[in-house]
């Protein structure tokens, strides 16, 4: 939980050695295109997600994959509150159709941030922490474009009547303007939004 009061926390105690930790907003949008990739073994991910996450990798280097299974999903549900044994445990209840995405609508993203906070995303590489990344982009003013363009996805089609066929029309037409996967079922979206958090937990769980 982000808290006014207090430091955001970027290291943790290991084994007597204190180990700083990469948090950056970029870093773990990487880390979820990490886990999103299907040629990648899950035991590698492991391995890449903490050397990614960990400054002093050296000092882990050497624990087997299950140590390293658990390290990683004590510094994502502590430091960046993702739960992936959550996720796993969940089984996709609860999934919706995703409103946004951080690879198809970096741009909106980029323009939202330097239009509202006056904040170029690039000159904040390897600085932005990922929780504060994140509390901007939610509250992020709703005139922004990437509200806007949001609400259009995730607003219903008003039922059919003998006034509204032309904003029907409108919004139908805006919605596939918009649309992150217009090849795909609802039910693909949603399978494909738990997918890559719950790939690590499965194997690890055999």
């Amino acid at each position: 939980m982000l808290r006014l009061t207090q430091q955001l926390d970027t290291e943790f105690d290991y084994n007597g050695n204190f180990l700083p930790l990469n948090l950056a907003f970029d870093n773990i949008l990487r880390l979820f295109d990490l886990f999103a990739d299907k040629t990648i073994r899950a035991d590698w991910k492991v391995d890449i997600a903490c050397e990614m996450l960990i400054n002093e990798y050296e000092i882990v280097k050497e624990a087997d994959i299950y140590e390293k299974n658990e390290l990683l999903l004590f510094i994502l549900k502590e430091f960046i509150q993702l739960d992936l044994s959550e996720e796993k445990s969940s089984d996709g209840e609860g999934a919706s159709t995703r409103s946004f995405d951080f690879e198809k609508d970096a741009g909106m993203i980029y323009a939202s941030f330097m239009s509202v906070y006056n904040m170029d995303l690039f000159e904040q590489q390897g600085k932005l922490h990922f929780l504060k990344f994140m509390q901007l982009l939610e509250h992020i003013d709703d005139n922004s474009k990437i509200k806007e363009v949001i609400r259009i996805r995730t607003e219903p089609l008003p039922k059919p009547d003998k006034h509204n066929k032309a904003e029907r029309e409108r919004l139908q037409k805006l919605k596939s303007m918009y649309s992150l996967e217009k090849d795909m079922t609802e039910e693909e979206q949603q399978e494909k939004l738990s997918q890559q958090f719950n790939q690590l937990g499965s194997f690890f769980g055999k």
